[in-house]
């Protein structure tokens, strides 16, 4: 009962290990604070065969609103923002460029802990920017915006977060007008590093590889320790804590700290039974672009590896694409969909931004579609009042 008093599921990510979570971790609590002035702790991570669950802490989503209605409603905040998504992403990839320099196979520990080490800060970096254009920051600019634009409601913001025609701007202030072209670039960034978001650790996988051939372990174990367990094992030449890794690669729970964090072994899938037996007559999200549909659904879930050519050929022409979120990987199965929902996200995220570009409804943070709903199952998307039902 406490757990679910103070924490809210958010959105899973198949394949995620220990070590990307820490980087997650870091991001929230010691770069974006560096950046922003504000922390982003005291949430927790539940993994259960490397399927890894985020679970926000509601306190500090409250927090963040109202951290972000100071900060989003400023275009001068705004095009700082903007400037560091630039900066942020263009450090990390060229980190990433110059591991493909490095001699793997006859790298030292040394060498190759330095480049781990590196790669972990940029990603941390830029995790503390691209979170920090999640819903949570923003969504209360959005709700300003709606007060003021004209009905209908939903159509105008979908419009103003897209074309942002012209017959819209003598309706709407003009310092909401130009807050509202300032979002929408951030949404064009956000999409472009959500991209980056997604393969960056991919492109970890030989340095892991690597590191594992030097101890004697699998690629997999090495995902699943922290950076300090790291560092001892190949600066101080301490023994691998391979029980610990390999227990990991199972289950684990992730609990910030202030400044740290902690993993216990002993996980729990809070939740995740009575989601699945539990069929609503509706779900109801935010619309993030307009239109009504009927259609089968097929649920796709994210992985950090990416998904499948195979998985994405699953997806037939017509149906409707149910997922904790939408990545770049999915465009394949995006473009045979007739609707997309989502269990997360906001007016800037992937799904919201692709949905407006290729006009098909779209409703986002329904918060558990893809729990209760399965492949097969037909459905209706409101996507004018924001309702997704089983028929």
């Amino acid at each position: 009962m406490f757990f679910r008093k103070t924490f809210t599921e958010e959105w899973s990510q198949k394949n995620a290990p220990v070590f990307w979570v820490e980087m997650i971790h870091r991001g929230d609590v010691v770069e974006m604070p560096k950046l922003f002035g504000f922390s982003f702790g005291e949430h927790c991570f539940i993994s259960r065969n490397q399927t890894t669950t985020f679970y926000a802490n509601n306190r500090t989503q409250q927090r963040a609103l109202k951290w972000g209605k100071l900060w989003y409603n400023k275009t001068r905040n705004l095009s700082r923002l903007l400037h560091l998504t630039v900066i942020a992403d263009r450090h990390l990839c060229s980190v990433l460029k110059n591991l493909r320099k490095l001699d793997l196979k006859n790298a030292s520990t040394h060498q190759l802990y330095s480049r781990l080490e590196k790669i972990f800060i940029a990603y941390a970096r830029f995790i503390a920017v691209y979170r920090f254009t999640r819903p949570s920051f923003y969504n209360d600019l959005v709700l300003s915006l709606q007060l003021l634009i004209p009905k209908p409601t939903e159509q105008n913001l979908s419009k103003l977060l897209s074309s942002r025609p012209r017959s819209l701007q003598s309706r709407v202030p003009t310092k909401m007008w130009k807050l509202t072209g300032q979002l929408k670039k951030v949404g064009e960034r956000r999409l472009a590093m959500h991209t980056t978001y997604m393969d960056s650790f991919k492109k970890v996988y030989p340095l892991f590889v690597a590191i594992g051939r030097k101890l004697g372990v699998s690629s997999s174990s090495i995902q699943n320790t922290t950076l300090d367990e790291l560092r001892a094992c190949l600066l101080d030449d301490k023994p691998f804590p391979r029980r610990a890794a390999e227990a990991r690669l199972f289950g684990y729970k992730f609990i910030y700290r202030r400044r740290s964090f902690f993993i216990s072994i002993r996980y729990t899938s809070i939740g995740r039974a009575s989601f699945r037996d539990s069929t609503p007559v509706k779900l109801v999200g935010q619309v993030a672009c307009t239109g009504h549909i009927q259609g089968r659904v097929r649920v796709i879930e994210q992985s950090l590896r990416g998904i499948t050519y195979k998985e994405a050929q699953h997806m037939r022409h017509g149906e409707i694409l149910v997922t904790s979120s939408t990545s770049p990987d999915m465009m394949l199965a995006i473009n045979k969909a007739s609707a997309i929902v989502t269990d997360v996200g906001g007016q800037l995220s992937h799904a919201a931004i692709v949905s407006r570009e290729l006009r098909i409804p779209c409703v986002i943070g329904t918060m558990r579609a893809s729990k209760v709903f399965h492949d097969g199952d037909f459905i209706e998307v409101d996507a004018y009042k924001g309702i997704v039902r089983k028929l």
